[in-house]
C-alpha cells in the first residue's frame, strides 16, 4: 500500500513540476519580469527539493525497480530545471565580482555562533569587514535600531542575541538570523531572502521574497513572502500576516518590489515543511497564530514602539 501511495504522489507531483518548468519563459529584460521569473523559479525549486526528500525517505519500502525508475525521473527533472535556469537566467547575469564577498557573511555567522566571548578575542577575528554587511551580535536585554541610511541594500546578520528588541527600518538585501532566544525582530521589506536559524521563544516580523527557517521552536513569525515559506527541523512555530507599521513603510515596500496591497493575504499561509512529506495532511510542526493571540507593532514618527493585540 505504501508503494502505491508513493507512486500516486511522486509521479503526479513530477508531472506538475515539469509542466510548471515548461511554462517558464523569458519574455523581456524588464526588472519586474525578472523578479517574477525568479520568484516562480524559487517556488519550483522548493518543490523539487521536497520531492527529492520524499523519494529519498521512501526508498526503504519501495521495490528496487521503482527506485531506479524514480531516480531516472528525478534526473530528468533536475536537467530540465538546469536548462530552464540557463535559458531565463544566463550565467553571465549570475556572476559575482568577488567570491570572498559572497561568502564573508556566512563565514562570519558560523564563526560568531561557535566563538564564545573571551578576553583577547577581537571582532576582526570574524573576518567581517565587508562594507555591504552589518553584524548585530551578542545583545542581551538591549534595544537595537538601524535606520534605512545604514542598512539599505546591505546584508544583515543577527547572531547570539537574548531578551532583546531589534528594529530594522528600510530595505536590507538579505537578513540572516542565528541563535536568538526571547527576542523580537522587526524588519522592513527585504529585496532578497531571509534565513532564520535557531530562533527560540521569539517573535520575528519580516517581509521578504523568500523565507527559510531552520532548527527553530516556540517562535511566532509574522510574514509577507513572495513565495512559499520553507521550514525544516522546526517545532511549535506559528505564522501570521506581517504586522509592523512605521513611517515610510509604503515607500520601502515599493522599493522591495513586494506587493503592499496584498498585505495580510499574500502567501503567509503557504508553508512547506521539509520534515513533513504527506501532502494530504498539514504538518503538526507549525500552525497559525490564534486570533486572540495576534499582536501588532507600531513605530511612531518619534520612534516610539507600541505593541497592541
Amino acid at each position: 500500500m505504501d508503494a502505491e501511495v508513493f507512486q500516486k504522489h511522486f509521479y503526479s507531483e513530477h508531472q506538475q513540476i515539469t509542466s510548471a518548468l515548461n511554462s517558464l519563459c523569458k519574455n523581456s529584460d524588464d526588472n519586474d519580469e525578472k523578479l517574477r521569473l525568479s520568484t516562480e523559479y524559487e517556488k519550483i525549486s522548493s518543490r523539487i527539493e521536497i520531492l527529492q526528500k520524499y523519494f529519498s525517505e521512501s526508498t526503504s519500502f519501495i521495490p528496487g525497480f521503482e527506485i531506479r525508475k524514480a531516480q531516472e525521473y528525478m534526473g530528468q527533472l533536475s536537467r530540465l530545471a538546469q536548462e530552464k535556469r540557463d535559458e531565463i537566467f544566463p550565467k553571465k547575469k549570475f556572476g559575482f565580482k568577488s567570491k570572498q564577498k559572497m561568502t564573508s557573511l556566512e563565514s562570519a555567522i558560523q564563526k560568531a555562533e561557535t566563538l564564545t566571548p573571551q578576553i583577547g578575542i577581537k571582532e576582526d577575528t570574524l573576518n567581517f569587514n565587508d562594507a555591504n554587511s552589518i553584524m548585530i551580535r551578542d545583545l542581551k536585554e538591549q534595544t537595537c535600531i538601524k535606520l534605512e541610511d545604514e542598512l539599505n541594500g546591505k546584508d544583515i546578520a543577527i547572531v547570539n542575541c537574548k531578551n532583546s528588541t531589534i528594529q530594522l527600518f528600510g530595505n536590507p538585501s538579505v537578513v540572516h538570523v542565528a541563535n536568538i532566544d526571547t527576542c523580537t525582530i522587526l524588519c522592513g521589506p527585504l529585496t532578497g531572502t531571509a534565513f532564520i536559524n535557531q530562533a527560540i521563544n521569539s517573535k520575528i516580523i519580516i517581509a521578504s521574497h523568500q523565507l527559510r527557517i531552520h532548527d527553530s521552536r516556540d517562535t511566532q513569525f509574522y510574514i509577507h513572502v513572495g513565495s512559499r515559506a520553507i521550514i525544516e527541523n522546526c517545532k511549535q512555530v506559528k505564522f501570521g500576516a506581517y504586522a509592523w507599521t512605521y513611517p515610510k513603510l509604503e515607500t520601502h515596500f515599493e522599493k522591495s518590489k513586494l506587493n503592499l496591497e496584498k498585505l495580510g493575504v499574500y502567501n503567509w499561509q503557504l508553508i512547506d515543511d521539509f520534515n513533513w512529506l504527506n501532502q494530504e495532511i498539514k504538518s503538526p510542526n507549525w500552525s497559525f497564530v490564534n486570533e486572540e493571540d495576534k499582536l501588532k507593532w507600531f513605530t511612531s514618527e518619534n520612534g516610539q514602539l507600541e505593541i497592541v493585540h
